[in-house]
């Protein structure tokens, strides 16, 4: 697990709602403070869609970020926004596989980035949802070494 605070926000919160820089990331949740609290739960819920044969669990970030721009835009900034995204699976399992450390992959149901944003500050923490307990770190040091690479392009300042 690694922390990084992303200065300027400006651009990162561009990239993150105007944008298509996480596109490819699955919402797990978000919660929004504006002048309400909005929370949006990213599960599909397959009996909305008449042919449902998405198979991810969670929702594209894409189809998502719309609406969460739309709570978001305006004069003022937002008091808080947390969000819990996940790398797809086919790019987790390519990760994986990269990383010589496919025996764990049954454990591992998802790499995770929770970005909060909060008095004009955001940080992003790495972490790994498993399925069970597993002991090797060399897992998570694949994942932050991913994130670290992914975010560089906002110069984050690890903590």
């Amino acid at each position: 697990m690694k922390a990084f605070i992303i200065k300027p926000t400006k651009d990162f919160m561009g990239a993150l709602l105007g944008g298509t820089f996480f596109d490819n990331f699955l919402l797990e949740e978000a919660t929004i403070k504006t002048f309400n609290t909005f929370q949006i739960n990213g599960r599909i819920i397959p009996e909305f869609y008449d042919d449902y044969e998405f198979g991810y669990e969670f929702s594209f970030w894409k189809d998502i970020r719309p609406t969460a721009f739309s709570l978001i835009k305006g004069k003022n900034l937002p008091v808080s926004c947390h969000f819990v995204l996940h790398l797809n699976p086919d790019e987790m399992n390519s990760l994986i596989e990269a990383n010589n450390i496919a025996e764990y992959k049954e454990q591992i149901s998802g790499f995770v980035l929770n970005i909060k944003f909060q008095n004009s500050e955001i940080q992003i923490i790495t972490s790994i949802a498993f399925n069970t307990f597993v002991m090797n770190k060399a897992i998570d040091e694949v994942w932050d070494k991913y994130a670290e690479e992914l975010l560089k392009v906002f110069s984050p300042e690890q903590q």
